[in-house]
């Protein structure tokens, strides 16, 4: 029988679709956030109703309208204690014109990974090694940390850094975000990253024998 079906696919704009000729397609193009929209991801993330005067400006103004770019703002002003929830609204704790944002969003998304205790950090950079997509039990044969690394998986995740995506066969992880994987992967030493990668192969070979198609 014949079904109906409705296809949604997402790309960035510098990819160009070879099946992008057809005339069932109908693309739409995603347009920066307003600051309305801005104010709205500040809010949601913070977790309050109330935003203090002139900061969803400031920050629609530095990521124009970039939804994760704002995210990544928000994260960063909560992790670096610079706002606080106080009966459903945020509260800065310096005037806004005495805080500082990165001009860019990879710029703040290693200023959260300099945040990150010494042996979370190490897992996030052992996981992008891996791939956008990343096993615990792989990460774990390439730490070295004496703690199971589910410990540190645990906080990345907490602090929506990556996300679990499966559960079965085994617990598998993903960067929430494709910059997120960059950062973490350029912050290693060319030469570190060639020796992760061929630990990352025998460990595939070892703990995978019997799936290597599917690695």
């Amino acid at each position: 029988s014949m079904e109906r079906v409705l296809l949604l696919l997402s790309y960035r704009p510098e990819f160009r679709p070879g099946w992008g000729h057809y005339s069932h397609l109908t693309p739409l193009v995603l347009k920066p956030l307003s600051e309305s929209g801005a104010a709205a991801i500040l809010a949601s993330t913070l977790d309050v109703q109330t935003l203090p005067d002139g900061l969803a400006q400031m920050v629609h103004a530095r990521t124009e309208g970039n939804p994760f770019f704002i995210e990544e703002v928000a994260l960063s002003l909560a992790e670096e204690g610079l706002v606080r929830q106080e009966d459903g609204r945020a509260v800065l704790i310096r005037p806004l014109k005495e805080i500082h944002l990165p001009d860019t969003v990879q710029a703040i998304v290693r200023a959260r990974m300099d945040r990150l205790g010494e042996h979370s950090r190490e897992i996030l950079r052992l996981a992008s090694v891996v791939g956008r997509e990343f096993t615990e039990n792989l990460v774990a044969r390439l730490s070295e940390q004496k703690d199971p690394v589910r410990r540190y998986l645990g906080e990345l995740k907490t602090l929506e850094m990556i996300l679990e995506k499966r559960f079965q066969p085994e617990l598998e992880y993903m960067f929430k975000h494709a910059i997120t994987h960059e950062v973490a992967y350029a912050s290693l030493l060319l030469s570190r990253r060639r020796a992760l990668h061929r630990l990352v192969g025998a460990g595939i070979e070892e703990l995978y024998a019997e799936r290597l198609p599917e690695f």
